[in-house]
């Protein structure tokens, strides 16, 4: 009997993990984040499309670096706009998925630095972009300005935004490659080791325990009575 059940074991403890692994799919080293904020209608949009490449602003999961996005300001609305970040009036929200397949976010906001001049305004131009990561997923976003030059930004020009992105380590300030410098890149979208084997422990205690109930009310009476 055992024979037959050690393949069906080994079977289901494969599709346990299997099944585990794919519903909890963490980002890989590098895997591209896209930003989305809240549009003028309240509904998620994609995040500031930078004017130099057409894509959306985004982040490299785990990848330390510099990103500049120039935002065009093309109409009165989008100046109007701008102008009412400067002041406050208005806030820009924004969020980065948690994981690649969950429909969970980190939120975040792009705040604005700068003064509103009537037909110009002069904003600040550096941002830094801080993340924190733990195992495949975002657990934490946050951008500030920071004074470093103020630029002239009116109706037609190009607002630049531009700034350092740095990720940490799980809740700490540790340098996000601390972790995993004796891992490998692989390891930082795999799925928690731990977990895994608890699943896979509970799948074969399970079934264990069917095949001994079967066994003992079933199967055995059977062969007695044969015997």
């Amino acid at each position: 009997i055992m024979q037959l059940l050690l393949p069906l074991l080994l079977l289901v403890c494969f599709f346990c993990i299997a099944c585990h692994a794919d519903s909890d799919r963490g980002y890989k080293m590098g895997e591209r984040i896209n930003v989305q904020c809240l549009t003028a209608t309240g509904t998620w949009g994609p995040g500031p499309v930078c004017h130099e490449s057409g894509d959306t602003l985004a982040f490299a999961y785990g990848r330390d670096g510099f990103s500049a996005c120039a935002i065009p300001v093309e109409s009165p609305a989008a100046y109007s706009w701008l102008a009412s970040l400067l002041t406050l009036d208005k806030s820009w929200v924004c969020r980065v998925p948690m994981m690649p397949e969950r429909e969970m976010y980190i939120p975040f906001h792009l705040t604005l630095w700068g003064g509103a001049e009537g037909n110009h305004m002069h904003i600040n131009n550096h941002m830094n972009f801080v993340l924190h990561g733990e195992d495949g997923r975002v657990i934490g976003v946050a951008a500030y300005p920071v004074r470093d030059r103020f630029q002239f930004v009116a109706l037609g020009s190009l607002c630049m935004i531009h700034g350092p992105v740095k990720w940490f380590l799980k809740h700490s300030f540790r340098d996000f490659g601390y972790g995993y410098a004796l891992m490998g890149d692989t390891m930082a979208g795999a799925p928690d080791l731990g977990l895994m084997l608890l699943w896979c422990g509970i799948c074969v205690t399970a079934s264990l325990l069917t095949a001994a109930l079967a066994y003992r009310f079933y199967l055995r009476p059977r062969l007695v009575k044969k015997m």
